[in-house]
């Protein structure tokens, strides 16, 4: 029984009855809920209204407003009764109810408004019904519990099934009811689904069910939802930005922060809430505890403990989770947003600037960075809040002690501050390493097949080794100061309560005696400060991290765009007409002007073309011609805008440009796909062009015809190829001005000039189509189709001809043009390359992408021992056993303090131990973490590099051809740096981790007796979780890496061509194909953070069912347990979820980690390797006569895939030559071979024979020698090759020219290795001087400039390999040397020069000349026709004056 008195007061429960009050009920159960929904209703309603009506009227909306109506009646109903009962009437009931009816009808007409308006159920309605559902379920029991009231509880209890009613209708999916079948179709699961479906990631199940079963892909994955469109967040932000200035260094980091604000601050309500259930544990504890003393508990009482445990520790999760989830969707917007900015910032960048690295370390990195920052942000503005509430709670139980906790932490703190200096300046230098490494290799692997025809592959393998060998030395300094500064965190754990429990003993704050009811929740409150102390210690190197990457972003997005000075001609009047144009007919105006126009490069203010003047009119073809070097590319690009204009003016009819030049730009899609480009299709037009660019016999042998994938930068087809495809796009475009830069260079001289007839002859199809051509070539012919010529004179002049068809001109003009007939062949790339793989093969590389990346639905252990070997087992073990016991020394300072206060209780001595356990386990852990980083973990990183580029060394020509670099260049950046950075953070805490969690498992079911029956449940559980979740998990984070790969490869696509793109303005279509792969890319990375929500979430509702079968056992069998028992195991259970958390979070990194091991792997044993059965140790002189021998040799080029065989590239084939002798291989020009008579002719593939490079049966020796007994790396070392793919290693002058000495290092040398090099310096500039390359070196440093900055064309850079192989001959004394159209772009003059310098230089050498041109073989003693792999003639040379020939 109670009374109207005792009701009528706010507190304390009533205790007779075990129940709150009326009065309490009605403010904190009724008026508080119902206040704040009509409060905040109001609000929701105005922002729904702003939307338009999106769904129908449906059944599902009557019936929600068919159960509101009746809420509204039991309302009325309630009202009524308690207004005319008067029984138990307190102050505040007729206000309560009158404020519920009220909320009642605000709720019926807010879900009328929602339901039309709103995709989803919203979090107000959710939780409000839930709450209401809760809070009428308690006022029912009390109405029931007091006399006369029980109308009233049946009304209550009406109300109670009402609202969970509408809970069930909300959770309900309108997807549909929606209007717009396109939205519907756009939305996922996430986008229709209820509140509390959403909350507890229901929708999430498919996903996992279907990750059990099978292998995912990326269109299993729903979509996100139109709130995540990388369009709309890439406007929003950009509104933002043109709004307001660049104020300080912060202004992208408080620019988002405004566009998301409201998103910003939500956040926090479900942080503060979790905040709130976190600190009620310890309190919940000490009732606990102390019940336990005394004789007998009241079984309301048991039951409400009971309750406030399992509401604590549920409510502890969802809150957290919904923080957490909130917080990632943000960072999902805050992604698209900025990478959509980097990307069209870098597309506004002038060429130089946006092909350097920064943007896509950007793009991956800092947005990573920022992406692990944001979310510590909240921990940032809570941990003041936690701290000072832990600290007011915690003195409650020690009193003035409380204060203490801060020592440790301010120390903590303190050090990881000025740690974070160094460590900050460590990671750069480290990362600086890594960039150059990364780059460096990258620029090795576009050369593998040059370098390993050079004999460079043992030097190549030792530099890219010390590369990686300097990488882990800048990276040491990081790595120890790593692992030192886990010591103020992990004091900052174990130290905090030896500080606080040694302040209580000082002052006496426990009375002389250790009690369990004040040290256990003491210890509880200290772990609740410390943890959120640890956050953020941990969370201060990320977060200022964070702030950098967005500082970083805002630096790059402030750099200074690329800048067209070109004029769009709009009247006549602004320049000079010609007499055939009409003033008032725009379409007769000049396509082009040049007016006094001063030119440099861009970025540069040296002009070097001055005083240009003309112009180029429609329908007519302008060459420009002229040496080497005189600036005929820096010509044609300052008509696209992409040069710097000192003085003058450049005039354009229009900024659209069809461009095609001498550097190839294709895509990695079709042939299509790649001429039609973002333009619409026209069958007509695209077969035209096709014909015209003499493309249909190539489509017609290739695989899939015009479908055929042409690889990255088309290196599935040959240079010949790949131009033609560049030509065709060009001409596809339809524009009026087609700029053409040097685009028959890699055509042989029939097939240039039946192009350039079709295009610019008197039929040709830019004549038909009146197009403006502006081109630059060494075919002679172009003078027979030019209306003008523009003579650049190598001195910075531009003179306009117009009379150049008389004989007399025209061989004078040739002159100046100075260039070949044909410069070079069509297999531009190495026959190998160019040899496409039938579809079977493209079938079976799309079969093995999801190996590729590494990440499976299951585990494989066997990988472990990848990175084990190199450290050894018995150190894995011992490293392992002392981790063990870096745990335990966590864990075993709250066992010790169990038997102090059981066994000692008032013996303040075993303080001693407690302090001295939690000393060593910090000591212990640094020294682990030491051994780990600094030790083990740069033995593994190098083993697995070495091994790795020793893989990559001994790779078949076929392999590497057939192979994108990108896959390779992945090996070398991506999964290097996870070996070296995050497996061995994943790895420490993968154990550490795992050993914690055992041990405080064990402590909690030591908590009562009859909990050990369930320690076999909760490990299954556990194991049950871990195996559902990374199944989907694994491939998860497989799919985020395999969606990013197509983004980063389109914006490296993107940079490459920016040329192109911005000439055809294809900026937006290219933005907006940016937009749909990184909406793709999207899904992958949100949905990777949502299941680890869900994750957290399973776990953490695992541990609230732990804790309530725990508390259920100590307050009904009390028998079962003691008081220090409870204590200890309800301490180690509050952060058991999070312990099980971070396992299976850590385990599912390494096991990311362990995906670069599986990647490794693959490419170690699946790459197909030369057959390298050579041991014969060749003489040092070996060759030393140059005879050459070949004896019936058929030989094939290998293949990628061991089951395709290749036809043979030589057949049966014989050939004698004598030492001393010149010969030259012709024949036919080499198209891409496919499976059936492929048209090539043997002349590479004889060079490739004999260094070893093709399958050969037969005979191949060399001063007797059979090669096949040579090693590969001797045989190519000892034969001089000077190839049509030019080595350019990232280096000095002097490095190229000697790369044998690559990897000696002037420091190290003695005083006469020194003189020795001063007087190799001295020759190395004579024969510079020689081929009339170094004067672009004098002013750049000499022999130590870099090669990169030097700025020689690529003519020039074939006289510098020249340079270089007679180099070479000079330390070897080699007898043989192969050359491969050695000087196809080097105009005839200087061409003649540089072969009198060979022939002076190889002296007595056999000498094999694979050449087209007349003058590349002039003078060779005979010369060897190859047809389809066989000789067909033999011919005596005619003795020549110039060329080869020695004879007087």
């Amino acid at each position: 029984m109670t009374s109207a008195g005792a009701d009528g007061a706010t507190w304390p429960p009533l205790r007779n009855i075990y129940d709150l009050t009326l009065k309490f009920e009605e403010t904190v159960l009724d008026l508080a809920p119902s206040c704040l929904l009509i409060v905040l209703a109001p609000i929701a309603g105005f922002c729904y209204l702003q939307r338009p009506v999106q769904v129908r009227r449906s059944p599902l909306l009557w019936v929600k407003l068919f159960v509101a109506t009746i809420l509204v009646g039991v309302e009325i109903a309630s009202l009524s009764f308690r207004a005319a009962s008067h029984n138990l009437i307190t102050e505040t009931t007729i206000p309560a109810l009158s404020v519920d009816l009220a909320a009642a009808i605000v709720l019926a007409a807010i879900l009328y408004v929602e339901h039309r308006r709103a995709l989803r159920a919203s979090a107000l309605l959710g939780l409000y019904f839930l709450v209401r559902t809760v809070f009428d379920a308690v006022k029912c029991r009390s109405f029931f519990s007091r006399p006369g009231l029980a109308p009233a509880g049946a009304l209550a209890a009406a109300s109670c099934g009402l609202n969970f009613l509408l809970l069930i209708l909300q959770e309900i999916s309108k997807r549909g009811l929606l209007i717009d079948p396109e939205l519907q179709e756009s939305l996922g699961e996430e986008g229709t689904a209820g509140y509390w479906k959403r909350m507890l990631f229901i929708y999430l199940n498919p996903m996992f069910i279907a990750g059990s079963q099978k292998v995912l892909k990326l269109h299993d994955l729903g979509s996100i939802g139109p709130e995540f469109s990388s369009k709309l967040l890439h406007a929003k932000l950009k509104q933002l930005l043109h709004t307001v200035g660049w104020k300080s260094k912060n202004t992208l980091l408080r620019i988002c922060f405004e566009a998301w604000m409201w998103l910003f601050l939500l956040v926090l309500i479900p942080r503060v809430c979790s905040t709130g259930f976190s600190f009620s544990q310890p309190f919940i504890l000490r009732r606990v505890i102390d019940a336990l003393d005394e004789p007998e508990l009241a079984g309301g009482e048991r039951a409400l403990l009971l309750c406030a445990t399992f509401l604590s520790f549920a409510g502890a999760t969802l809150s957290k989770m919904a923080a957490a989830h909130l917080s990632y969707r943000i960072v999902t917007r805050l992604r698209g947003a900025l990478v959509t900015h980097i990307s069209d910032k870098n597309s506004r960048l002038p060429q130089t600037e946006a092909k350097k690295s920064a943007a896509m370390t950007l793009m991956s990195t800092d947005i990573d960075g920022i992406a692990d920052g944001l979310p510590q942000i909240y921990e940032l503005v809570m941990t003041s809040i936690e701290v000072a509430l832990g600290i007011w709670f915690l003195s409650r139980f020690v009193g003035k002690s409380c204060f203490v906790i801060l020592a440790p932490v301010v120390a903590s703190t303190c050090a990881t501050y000025f740690l974070g200096g160094w460590i900050g300046s460590a990671y750069t230098a480290w990362n600086k390493s890594i960039e150059d490494r990364v780059s460096k290799t990258s620029n090795i692997l576009g050369q593998l097949k040059a370098i390993k025809m050079f004999g460079l592959g043992p030097v190549i393998s030792d530099y890219l080794q010390h590369l990686r060998q300097n990488e882990m030395v800048k990276s040491k300094k990081f790595r120890v100061l790593e692992a030192i500064s886990s010591f103020p965190v992990v004091c900052a754990e174990l130290i905090t309560p030896v500080v606080v429990i040694a302040a209580a003993l000082f002052w006496n704050t426990f009375d002389g005696k250790m009690s369990a009811a004040t040290v256990f929740p003491s210890l509880s409150i200290i772990v609740l400060i410390k943890t959120p102390l640890g956050i953020l210690l941990n969370a201060y190197p990320t977060i200022t991290s964070m702030f950098g990457c967005f500082r970083r972003i805002q630096e790059f997005l402030q750099l200074p765009e690329r800048e067209d000075a070109r004029i769009i001609l709009e009247s006549p009047d602004m320049v000079p007409l010609d007499e055939k144009a009409d003033p008032a007919n725009p379409a007769t105006w000049p396509a082009v002007e040049f007016v006094e126009a001063k030119i440099a490069p861009a970025g540069t203010e040296i002009p070097i073309l001055r005083h240009v003047n003309f112009s180029i009119y429609p329908g007519s073809v302008t060459v420009a011609v002229g040496p080497n070097g005189a600036g005929k590319s820096l010509l044609l690009q300052s008509i696209l805008g992409e040069t710097s204009l000192i003085d003058g003016a450049i005039y354009i009819a229009s900024r659209l440009i069809a461009f095609c030049g001498q550097m190839f730009w294709l895509r990695n899609v079709s042939i299509k796909q790649n001429i039609i480009g973002h333009l619409p299709y026209d069958e007509q037009l695209f077969r035209r062009v096709v014909r015209c660019c003499l493309l249909e016999e190539d489509l017609a042998a290739l695989p899939e015809g015009e479908n055929y994938i042409v690889g990255s930068g088309g290196c599935k087809l040959s240079g010949g190829q790949r131009q033609r495809v560049g030509l065709a796009r060009a001409l596809f475009a339809r524009m009026s001005i087609i700029v053409l830069d040097d685009v028959f260079s890699s055509l042989d001289h029939k097939t240039a000039t039946s192009i350039l007839s079709q295009l610019c002859g008197r039929n040709g199809l830019l004549r038909e189509l009146n197009t403006a051509v502006v081109l630059t070539s060494y075919l002679p012919e172009c003078f027979d189709v030019a209306d003008q010529l523009l003579v650049l004179d190598g001195k910075g002049n531009v003179k306009v001809e117009h009379n150049f068809h008389e004989a007399s001109s025209r061989e004078k003009l040739l002159q100046v043009m100075l260039g070949p007939a044909h410069v070079k062949s069509e297999g531009g790339t190495s026959p190998d390359s160019a040899v496409p793989r039938p579809s079977v093969e493209e079938k079976e590389k799309t079969k093995t992408e999801g190996e590729e990346s590494g990440v499976l639905p299951e585990g494989d252990p066997s990988l472990y021992w990848l990175f084990i070997d190199p450290i050894g087992k018995i150190k894995m073990i011992l490293w392992c056993t002392a981790m063990f016991f870096c745990s335990a020394g966590e864990m075993f300072p709250d066992i010790y303090m169990r038997l102090w206060i059981e066994h000692h209780p008032d013996d303040n001595t075993y303080f001693a131990g407690y302090a001295a356990i939690a000393l060593g386990g910090c000591l212990l852990f640094v020294a682990t973490c030491t051994v780990l980083f600094a030790v083990l973990i740069p033995r593994t990183a190098l083993g697995l590099h070495e091994h790795l580029v020793k893989t990559l060394m001994h790779a078949t020509l076929g392999y590497l051809g057939a192979t994108d670099n990108g896959v390779i260049n992945n090996r070398f950046s991506q999964d290097m740096s996870l070996i070296a950075r995050r497996l061995p953070v994943s790895l420490m805490r993968t154990f550490y981790v795992f050993f914690t969690a055992l041990i405080q498992s064990g402590v909690v079911v030591s908590g009562a007796k009859y909990m050990a029956v369930a320690l076999p449940i909760i490990g299954l559980a556990v194991y049950f979780v871990q195996d559902f979740y990374l199944r989907t998990s694994r491939q998860m984070r497989g799919l985020d890496l395999e969606s990013k790969s197509p983004l980063y490869t389109h914006f490296e696509e993107t940079t490459e061509g920016l040329l192109y793109i911005r000439a055809f303005g294809w900026q937006i279509q290219t933005l907006e194909e940016s937009f749909r792969l990184l909406d793709d890319s999207q899904k992958a990375f949100y949905y990777m953070y949502c299941i680890q929500q869900w994750l957290g979430l399973v776990l953490g509702l695992l541990i609230t069912v732990i804790a309530t079968i725990l508390m259920t056992l100590v307050l009904f069998m009390r028998q079962s347990t003691s008081q220090t028992a409870v204590g200890l195991a309800f301490l180690n259970l509050i952060f058991l979820a999070q312990t099980l958390e971070q396992f299976i979070m850590a385990w599912t990194s390494l096991e990311t980690s362990v995906g670069a091991l599986s990647r490794l792997r693959n490419f170690m044993e699946k790459t197909p390797q030369e057959p390298d059965n050579g041991h014969l140790q060749v003489p040092e002189n070996w060759p030393s006569l140059g005879n050459i021998e070949l004896q019936g040799v058929t030989a094939r080029y290998t293949t990628a895939s061991p089951d395709l065989e290749r036809p043979a590239a030589l057949e049966n084939m014989s050939l004698s030559i004598d030492g001393g002798q010149k010969v030259g291989l012709i024949g036919r020009t080499g198209r891409c071979a496919v499976y059936a008579n492929p048209p090539h002719s043997g002349k590479s593939s004889i060079l490739l024979t004999l260094l070893g490079f093709l399958e050969c049966k037969g005979q191949v020796t060399i001063d007797g020698i059979d090669i096949s007994s040579v090693p590969l790396d001797v045989l190519r070392s000892r034969i001089i090759t000077i190839s049509q793919d030019q080595i350019k290693l990232d280096g000095t002058v002097r490095t190229n020219l000697l790369p044998f000495e690559l990897n000696k290092s002037w420091a190290r040398m003695s005083e006469q290795e020194r003189h020795e090099a001063e007087k190799r310096d001295v020759k190395l500039r004579e024969l510079l001087v020689r081929f009339g390359i170094w004067s672009h070196l004098s002013t750049k440093g000499g022999l130590d400039a870099m090669l990169n900055g030097v700025g020689y064309s690529h003519g020039e850079m074939q006289l510098f390999c020249l340079a270089r192989g007679i180099l070479r001959y000079e330390d070897t004394g080699s007898k043989v040397v192969l050359i491969d159209e050695a000087t196809s772009s080097v105009e005839e003059e200087r061409e003649s020069a540089a072969q009198k310098i060979m022939r002076e230089s190889f002296p007595d050498c056999t000498i094999l000349v694979v050449g087209h041109r007349k003058s590349s073989i002039a003078g060779v003693d005979f010369t060897v026709e190859m047809s389809k792999g066989k000789v067909a003639h033999i011919d005596q040379t005619v003795p020549s004056s110039e060329g080869w020939d020695q004879r007087d």
